[in-house]
């Protein structure tokens, strides 16, 4: 079997805005599926036969909310393959585990932040914003260009301008 390394896929997608995420994942060789979920669960990762691994994604949410959760769920597949195993990784609305008993024990908070952490940096590439900043893009503007949510844009951009 081949081993894909993750980083260096991503490296083909992250000078683009907006950053390709489904064809990220696909490339990656991981299933994905949008479909209404509840609407507190923003979506999931579970490993299936053959070491396939199966991203879902809420579709009644926001366009920048499924791109996040895909990019999520994909931080939980590059940092915490090994703790999927049989059981799924559940995500809520606020990006931690739901209090279900068939909920997979190993990832805790610290992990759920590691892939919030993953997901943003993936969606909002400095050099990116760094770039459209330097023509002219407001933060709002660079949001829109990058299909994120403006409260999460502003979080990146003064992250990386702290000054204004």
């Amino acid at each position: 079997m081949i081993t894909i390394d993750p980083f260096l896929v991503i490296q083909k997608y992250n000078s683009d805005a907006p950053v390709k995420i489904y064809e990220l994942i696909n490339e990656l060789g991981i299933d994905y599926i949008k479909f209404p979920l509840d609407e507190n669960i923003s979506g999931s990762i579970e490993k299936k036969k053959n070491d396939q691994y199966l991203i879902r994604i809420n579709s009644s949410h926001s366009e920048t909310r499924q791109r996040f959760t895909a990019a999520h769920e994909l931080g939980h597949y590059i940092y915490h393959r090994k703790q999927i195993n049989n059981q799924a990784i559940v995500d809520d609305r606020m990006y931690r585990r739901p209090k279900d008993k068939r909920q997979n024990e190993e990832i805790d908070q610290k992990k759920e932040t590691q892939a919030n952490q993953f997901a943003a940096t993936l969606l909002m590439p400095y050099d990116v914003i760094v770039r459209l900043r330097n023509e002219g893009d407001s933060c709002d503007q660079i949001a829109e260009k990058l299909i994120v949510s403006k409260q999460a844009m502003k979080i990146r951009y003064d992250a990386i301008f702290p000054n204004g």
